[in-house]
């Protein structure tokens, strides 16, 4: 892939040196980008208080960061050239780099490093400052307290990862580190900024933070920590906060650092999710954190269902509607306040469209970790975004159902419709979703058992219902043990002969597997012969479950096959070295390689 210099400077036949001069560092020595420096391009969002939102105003805005700690603004980024280049094209925020140097008109896009990681145990490290004219209300003990519960506060960043996810998500502080003067006491440090005022700014403010954390502790912050919090005082930025999204900080204005909903939504957005929106508002979703924040200390929510599909940590329970899959389902849909990992009942449920645009469908159970949501409480909620679930994209709530409601899509699916129609609504609602016609499912065969039984013993057990129903339900809840018996036309007025004391075979617990598998095209029946459905293109059924390797790439299909899931490699035992970033990888003694895979070996290990 090719990145044009010329499309980013919006300057005629601009060489690089050109593009570096457009680069304003915000720092107090105003110097420019140097021509021999590559840096990586991150994409902001800005976040407004309520009352001073309007679609006029940008949110959003592009910053440059080097190997060296400076960040520099783009100020020809606007919304138009961010739509163009990295929500309808292919760069990627924190992975796309612009290359300095000897380059004409064009240069290359290097990518990819791995995005930001949706499970494991990461660090935090919060910085406040003193600054010439101000400085951060909250000392240290507080900002702690309020980001890792370390003095009683209830509800934070660590704490609310932790029960969204499930524990599949962990945040921590980084812990003490001791530096030359400086030292990080359990995940925060306090840096002194006499020759830095407020109206420097706060990319200028960052600047300076991260120099003096380099010349102290000989890194940057972000190779301290996997996620780094600046609590800057009142008066060094517009907004009430910002974030970095798929990278690693997250910038706050005072108070604002320690209000558990703006720390799970700015932390979102480090983890590629983008904003939730309803009708035209992008933040109007308010049954989760990517809409809007709160000042309020304890906030009990987790995201909506599309985010909570990208972020994977319900994929064990998670289902699949399309035109040419499973078309129905009719059952119980359980909230995120379950644990994904025991039971069957759905916790999400993809509407897969041909297109990147899809709908998802979840129970916003209103109890425990989510009791604080705003919108939507105990309904069913239907939503709306692109990137096939997997990746960054806005979000759109379209629905929110009660019992006895339904929602009808347009008709995406093959040029049909599916309609969402809850039943009831108690701890978990029953619902029914169907493409088309919502008609009783009458293509699900079953296999006939090995041998028949003979008529009926002296007394059956319990009487037969008066006759046959015409038709089958919708769709059963689970396929029967046993094989149901086939149906006479009538029974006789009595046996033709004595029936014998015990039938001389008896029916398989179990309808007999196939001699094939691959003869079933559909995802019942061939589970109902004992057989191995996979779920992704190709779809096919298959004799017995493939081992781990299969999955490589498919990262939700390997959880579900109980296997690991390292750097696009799905692995039967959880590896050793298994980090996702290059710090914690050499911290552990392992060693880090980003052209192999994985990246992260153990010593001696050959990637």
């Amino acid at each position: 892939m090719k990145f044009s210099l010329l499309t980013l400077s919006c300057i005629a036949c601009a060489p690089s040196k050109t593009l570096a001069s457009n680069l304003r560092p915000k720092d107090l020595s105003s110097r420019n980008l140097n021509s021999d420096k590559n840096c990586t391009v991150v994409l902001v969002d800005t976040l407004y208080e309520k009352d001073k939102m309007s679609e006029s105003r940008e949110d959003l805005s592009m910053e440059c960061h080097t190997t060296d700690g400076m960040i520099y603004e783009v100020p020809f980024a606007n919304t138009k050239f961010i739509q163009e280049n990295f929500i309808d094209s292919g760069f990627v925020s924190g992975e796309t780099e612009i290359i300095s140097g000897a380059f004409t008109s064009t240069s290359s896009l290097l990518k990819k490093n791995q995005v930001e990681a949706t499970t494991g145990d990461l660090t935090v490290l919060a910085i406040r400052v003193k600054l010439s004219n101000g400085q951060t209300t909250a000392n240290e003990d507080t900002i702690r307290d309020g980001i890792f519960g370390t003095k009683g506060d209830a509800v934070n960043l660590k704490s609310q990862y932790s029960k969204c996810s499930h524990n599949q998500l962990n945040f921590d502080s980084v812990g003490t580190i001791v530096g030359t003067n400086l030292t990080i006491n359990e995940g925060v440090i306090t840096i002194n900024l006499p020759n830095s005022q407020k109206r420097d700014g706060s990319v200028a403010i960052r600047n300076a933070i991260n120099s003096a954390i380099e010349t102290d502790f000989g890194m940057q912050p972000n190779k301290i920590a996997d996620k780094v919090m600046y609590c800057l005082p009142t008066g060094t930025t517009s907004g009430i906060a910002y974030a970095g999204r798929n990278s690693w900080y997250s910038v706050y204005r005072d108070e604002w650092c320690g209000y558990s909903s703006i720390q799970m939504h700015e932390v979102g957005h480090n983890l590629n999710l983008a904003h939730a929106g309803e009708g035209t508002n992008t933040y109007g979703d308010k049954s989760g954190a990517m809409g809007y924040s709160y000042s309020e200390n304890d906030t009990l929510l987790c995201f909506n269902a599309a985010k909570s599909w990208q972020l994977g940590w319900y994929s064990a329970r998670s289902i699949t509607i399309d035109a040419f899959g499973d078309r129905v389902y009719e059952g119980e849909l359980a909230g995120i306040v379950e644990n994904p990992f025991e039971g069957n009942v759905p916790i999400l449920i993809k509407l897969n469209t041909a297109s990147s645009d899809d709908y998802y469908v979840s129970f916003n159970r209103k109890i425990g970790i989510n009791s604080g949501t705003k919108e939507g409480g105990d309904q069913v909620m239907i939503t709306k975004a692109g990137a096939e679930g997997n990746g960054f994209s806005q979000s759109w709530l379209l629905a929110k159902l009660s019992a006895d409601s339904s929602w009808e899509s347009p008709a995406d699916f093959n040029e049909e419709t599916i309609t969402v129609t809850v039943n009831s609504i108690g701890t978990r609602a029953n619902v029914k979703i169907c493409v088309g016609t919502c008609s009783p499912v009458t293509d699900i065969p079953t296999a006939s058992p090995s041998a028949s039984p003979v008529a009926a013993t002296d007394a059956p057990m319990k009487s037969p219902t008066s006759s046959p129903t015409e038709s089958p339900t919708s769709s059963p809840s689970a396929f029967p043990f046993a094989s149901p018996v086939a149906v006479t036309d009538a029974p006789t007025a009595s046996p033709s002969a004595s029936p014998t004391s015990s039938p001389s075979s008896s029916p398989t617990k179990s309808p007999v597997k196939q001699a094939t598998c691959s003869s079933n095209t559909r995802k019942r029946p061939c589970r109902a012969n004992n057989c191995h459905w996979i779920n992704f293109s190709p779809k096919e059924c298959v004799d017995s479950e493939p081992s781990c390797d299969y999955y490589d790439g498919k990262k939700r299909s390997c959880k579900k096959a109980k296997c690991f899931y390292v750097d696009g490699l799905c692995l039967t035992d959880k590896p050793i070295c298994s980090f996702k970033n290059r710090n914690k990888c050499e911290r552990n003694n392992c060693v880090w390689n980003r052209n192999s895979l994985p990246k992260c070996t153990e010593q001696g290990q050959l990637a």
